[in-house]
């Protein structure tokens, strides 16, 4: 009878630990995409551009993938765009970066805050939104600049 009823009580504690452990996968689960954005939508380098083509901020037309020399030291993104705009200045680029590595991001863009800082590198605007991280550099007024950035913000 003993051991009946110690069969009983450990196939009870199975029985709950498996709910507990169910619990916990559900919640995980809502918690994982909540936090993964809307729709579960991650945010690109393609639908910055948009948003900025849609806000009618000037953007260039020749838009492509970086290549080895425009990464230079920088570590190379997931995805990636890069742009000049002479409409807005002479030697403007602007680079929308894609990172699903947040240390990377975070090391791309303290890189180029250093170089501007540091190095005495062109007027440089860093801007970042989830993981994507938008440069743009060249002679470039820190009042087009926030335009760009106010976009990047309302980007959901």
């Amino acid at each position: 009878m003993y051991k009946l009823l110690r069969e009983v009580l450990l196939m009870v504690k199975i029985l709950n630990r498996n709910k507990v452990l169910l619990g916990l996968l559900v919640v995980l689960t809502v918690v994982i995409s909540a936090c993964s954005g809307e729709n579960g939508k991650t945010l690109k380098p393609n639908d910055v551009l948009q948003a900025f083509e849609d806000a009618g901020l000037a953007v260039g037309e020749d838009a492509r993938e970086m290549t080895e020399e425009d990464y230079g030291m920088i570590p190379k993104s997931d995805d990636d765009i890069i742009l000049t705009m002479s409409s807005l200045g002479e030697d403007v680029e602007v680079r929308i970066l894609y990172y699903e590595d947040e240390v990377l991001l975070n090391n791309t863009r303290d890189h180029y805050e250093m170089m501007e800082e540091d190095m005495g590198m062109p007027s440089s605007h860093v801007f970042k939104k989830d993981n994507v991280l938008v440069q743009i550099k060249g002679d470039f007024s820190d009042e087009e600049a926030k335009e760009f950035e106010k976009v990047l913000s309302t980007i959901n």
